[in-house]
């Protein structure tokens, strides 16, 4: 009977419904059954609330395309993920029994199995979810980022691009994909910079330097010292929402690992007059950023100033030795990434360069200084090419964000969020992770890894100044500088060919704006700077140059009238012929004569076109001027272009460089490059 009672019962658990012995059913049936019946609804709901909640909350659908993919999506991942689930019990060895023989009470069996599958539920909730948007952004694509802009130097202009990138892919990681912003970054030197924002970024400013930043990325906190202070005299008040330092870069000297073991100084901590001393072993000695243009320039040159107070040397025999080996080096008057390219050509001597911290690191790695100066990787020599030694008591490159309030456009609370969260970022671990991964160490405290290591030539536990540069100290520094510096001896030549006849947009000629730049210019000159004027072709012919204006200083009249008056007066001419540019510079590197130590001899050409009529190939006006001792720089507008490799190469075989500019632009352009040649305030420019 045992057996037959067995069999029966077993029976009985397949009985069909319409069966009379259907009462005999197993109660853990009905209760499976009504289980599965209201997890599989459950789920349906549930599965439906997990899709469709989460895309809500990121924003409702713009249109009908999106609310039928957020309709069809939810409820397809619902069934979908129900059906798996019934199919899954169903047919698994065992199905219930495993749970029944554990012996739990019904109700906690219902809430294991709804557990179990809220986690699948999950799971596929999160694959359909992904695949939803993926559809969607097939679709619809993108929409469309916010704008923001950010202004910093030249010198920081590489670096902050790579910061800008990092954020927009950390804005894009959550958000499928799309970034969620825009990211413009431009530059402008410290003078234009502080002027356009202290002047509520008026038209002149939209034309010089660009649009409208959001945020400011100086290379210190003495750009925005210099800006509050203007603002204060000025009576402005300065659109700064919010002010912070988010990085340092220590000011380094940078001396080539090929003689680094002949300077026997500590490499962190010595003091400035020591290492000086220490250079003479350094057969190119020292070159530095120029203070005029370069903020680790003037740090580095109160520092050095400071530490001289008890030494035998003077910042005139400091300035003294600088430029000896600016000009033997041919390094360009300019900013750490000219120098620092200067570094890498072939003929370059081994010279120890004063520069940041980040821009050594950069160079040591390859990157782009400016321009189009990078080298592969697989072309850099082993080891770092550069060594830094970290100086005792110079201030670091305190890197500020400074996020800006406009109250005035169009839009003036659509960039606002942006800004304020790319600050935020900043401080986040990702943040930081991305200041050093462009050279700079983040303000708090950060594990200081690559590439701020020995491969990169970089000390990553130096000690240095973490005090913010004192601007008092730094505009004394300045006007000590200006007093030791060399003075100028400069020669203009500008190019009165037939085209700068030519009417500009503001419906005056492009000499007569020329002539309006140049004469701003000479408010520059210091009492005993040096400057004549030539002005070419000499006839209609498009040959020879005419010298109106013979070089003497600023206080010497010629023929009577004052310097300045006899300038205007020349280019007062009728614009006419072709443009004889190669023979002008030859000439004129040789008017000026050989190398002086006591004068920056500069030659700078004015021309808004290639040579036409001069019969000399590019060659034979490099030979020419090379190691003449004499710096040409170029002035290219109209037609003429510094993008080719003529007036690039030529140029910067003299230690002088090429400007590009266009008319409404050539004043400031002029301006920047005179307040290098000639005694100026002091002031970043």
């Amino acid at each position: 009977m045992a057996s037959g009672d067995n069999v029966d019962r077993d029976r009985t658990d397949v009985v069909g419904p319409g069966r009379a012995d259907r009462g005999t059913i197993d109660p853990d049936r009905r209760v499976r059954t009504s289980v599965r019946v209201h997890v599989l609804l459950g789920l349906g709901v549930l599965g439906v609330l997990a899709n469709a909640l989460p895309q809500l909350a990121t924003g409702w659908p713009t249109n009908t395309s999106q609310w039928v993919l957020l309709a069809v999506g939810a409820l397809a991942d619902a069934v979908l993920v129900a059906l798996s689930l019934d199919r899954l019990l169903v047919a698994a060895p065992g199905g219930w029994s495993w749970v029944r023989r554990l012996r739990w009470p019904v109700r906690l069996r219902v809430v294991v199995a709804a557990a179990v599958a809220i986690g699948l539920l999950a799971g596929a909730a999160t694959a359909a979810t992904n695949l939803w948007l993926r559809v969607d952004r097939l679709i619809n694509g993108c929409p469309e980022p916010a704008g923001l802009r950010i202004l910093t130097t030249p010198e920081s202009l590489d670096p902050s691009r790579q910061l800008a990138g990092a954020y927009e892919q950390q804005t894009a990681a959550g958000n499928r994909g799309c970034r969620t912003v825009d990211v413009y970054v431009a530059a402008a030197g410290a003078a234009p910079a502080r002027d356009a924002l202290a002047g509520g970024w008026s038209t002149d400013a939209l034309r010089d330097v660009g649009p409208r930043p959001d945020v400011w990325l100086p290379d210190s906190s003495l750009q925005v010292a210099e800006l509050r202070a203007l603002a204060a005299r000025n009576g402005i008040a300065v659109p700064l929402a919010e002010d912070r330092t988010v990085a340092w870069s220590p000011i380094v000297v940078g001396i080539p690992g090929s003689v680094a073991a002949t300077v026997r100084a500590p490499r962190n901590g010595v003091a400035w007059s020591d290492l000086l001393a220490q250079l003479t072993g350094v057969p190119g000695g020292l070159v530095r950023p120029d203070p005029g243009v370069s903020v680790a320039g003037q740090i580095a040159t109160t520092a050095l100033y400071a530490d001289l107070a008890g030494a035998r040397d003077s910042p005139r025999g400091v300035e003294s030795r600088i430029a000896r080996a600016l000009d033997r080096g041919g390094y360009p008057l300019a900013d750490s990434g000219p120098v620092l390219c200067r570094q890498r050509a072939p003929d370059a001597p081994a010279a120890a360069i004063v520069t940041s911290e980040q821009a050594l690191t950069r160079f040591n790695r390859g990157d782009t200084l400016g321009g189009e100066c990078a080298v592969a990787q697989d072309k850099l020599p082993p080891g770092p090419s550069l060594l830094a030694f970290y100086p005792s008591a110079t201030p670091g490159m305190d890197h500020p964000f400074v996020r800006l309030a406009w109250d005035t456009g169009p839009e003036p609370d659509r960039p606002a969020g942006a800004a304020a969260d790319f600050g935020r970022w900043l401080g986040t671990a990702d943040g930081k992770q991305a200041l050093l991964s462009i050279g700079l160490r983040p303000a708090a405290g950060f594990d200081i890894t690559g590439p701020l290591t020995n491969e990169f030539g970089a000390l990553p536990g130096a000690v240095f100044d973490r005090r913010p540069p004192d601007p008092a100290a730094v505009t004394a520094a300045m006007r000590r500088y200006d007093t030791a510096r060399r003075t100028g001896r400069v020669l203009l030549a500008v190019d009165t060919s037939g085209s700068m006849g030519q009417p500009t947009r503001a419906g005056r000629t492009r000499l007569s704006v020329a002539a309006e730049g140049i004469r701003g210019s000479l408010a520059l000159m210091g009492p005993a700077d040096e400057f004549g004027l030539w002005t070419f072709p000499a006839n209609t012919g498009g040959t020879g140059v005419r010298a109106p204006v013979p070089i003497g200083s600023r206080d010497t009249p010629v023929a009577g009238q004052p310097r300045t008056q006899a300038t205007m007066r020349s280019l007062g001419v009728q614009p006419a012929g072709g443009t004889p540019l190669f023979a002008t510079i030859v000439k004129g590197v040789q008017a000026l004569g050989g190398a002086d130590g006591d004068r920056i001899r500069a030659l700078v050409v004015l021309t808004d076109g290639e040579d036409t009529t001069s019969g000399l190939t590019a060659q034979q006006v490099l030979d020419a001027v090379r190691d003449k001792g004499v710096r040409v720089f170029v002035v290219a507008v109209g037609e003429a272009s510094c993008a080719g490799p003529v007036l690039a190469s030529l140029t910067a075989a003299t230690g002088g460089g090429c400007y590009q500019a266009d008319f409404e632009t050539v004043d400031t352009r002029l301006a920047q490059l005179f307040g290098v040649l000639w005694e100026g305030d002091g002031r970043v420019g």
